[in-house]
């Protein structure tokens, strides 16, 4: 989906991701029984801070690293 909306991705400056992992979160929950989402602006909420919480954990990933590298 993501190499599909490159052009849409580039114009709204990236975020149009966040539409296409509310898109795969309404999914998701059609698939997966027991979640349940009420809605779209609750999946694009979702999605927005499951990105910020997947960029601190990837940012606490790259720093351990880098403290271990100099060890």
């Amino acid at each position: 989906m993501i190499v599909l909306t490159i052009p849409v991705t580039i114009l709204s400056f990236g975020l149009f991701l966040l539409v296409i992992n509310a898109l795969m979160i309404l999914l998701a929950a059609r698939l997966v029984e027991g979640f349940h989402v009420n809605g779209f602006w609750w999946a694009l909420l979702f999605s927005f801070i499951l990105s910020i919480v997947t960029s601190v954990l990837d940012g606490v990933k790259k720093r351990d690293e880098n403290s271990s590298d100099n060890i």
